[in-house]
């Protein structure tokens, strides 16, 4: 056999074994880029989901925080209405009892100057069957207690009973006292000095007090103790 002869054969059996080899290369590439593929779509997938994790996790926060920072809000707007709807009923109770103050002040002077002590007592009987007056005196020029709805009060300094801005006040006022209670201050001015002091405390969360047991009907006439000068109390 020639030497071509030899090569030719040694080509014929060789053949197959490389197309084999070419073949399994290919699908070895191919295997790989499928792999590579699948890979490559799996990480896309996770970082697709992670980033979507992330950010419902943000909306969720976000939320709540928008969702706090409302309810504070409202919380402070609330708090605010209504510091400023008592604030407003406080003024109005101011302006009602100085109203009050001109005729008070009016009929304590003409009893001080009449010396009338017993009239002045009677006022503030009257003044106090009205259950938000839970507090009332009358002082002489010195300062001591003289006519007071609480007999133990009587014959005590103003001091001992109210703060000292009632015995300072040179004019009708009202002054903020404890527990949202009011203090009507009503100084009696002579032609020089104090005569006196009026001062008597408004409690507006005062429960009302019970109606009188109805009494049988008297053919006598019944005279209601005069006032004059006093503003019915509503």
């Amino acid at each position: 056999m020639s030497s071509d002869e030899s090569n030719i054969l040694v080509e014929n059996l060789t053949t197959p074994v490389k197309h084999a080899s070419i073949k399994l290369g290919m699908a070895l590439v191919v295997v790989v880029a499928v792999l590579v593929v699948i890979a490559l779509g799996a990480g896309m997938w996770f970082l697709k989901e992670r980033a979507v994790d992330e950010m419902q996790r943000s909306l969720a926060a976000e939320k709540t925080r928008l969702a706090s920072d409302m309810e504070k809000r409202v919380a402070q707007a609330t708090a605010a209405a209504q510091r400023s709807a008592q604030d407003s009923v406080t003024n109005t109770r101011k302006i009602w009892l100085m109203t009050m103050s001109k005729p008070l002040l009016w009929a304590m002077r003409q009893s001080v100057l009449a010396s009338n002590i017993g009239e002045i007592d009677a006022y503030v009987v009257e003044l106090v069957r009205n259950p938000v007056f839970d507090r009332i005196v009358m002082t002489s020029r010195e300062g001591m207690v003289v006519v007071a709805s609480d007999r133990k009060m009587l014959d005590v300094p103003i001091d001992a009973v109210y703060p000292a801005a009632v015995k300072d006040a040179q004019e009708p006022a009202v002054l903020n006292g404890e527990g949202g209670k009011l203090i009507l201050v009503i100084p009696i001015m002579g032609a020089s000095e104090k005569l006196g002091i009026f001062a008597m405390t408004y409690d507006p969360a005062a429960p009302p007090k019970p109606a009188p047991v109805p009494t049988p009907a008297s053919t006598d006439p019944i005279v209601p103790p005069a006032a004059p000068g006093l503003v019915p109390v509503q």
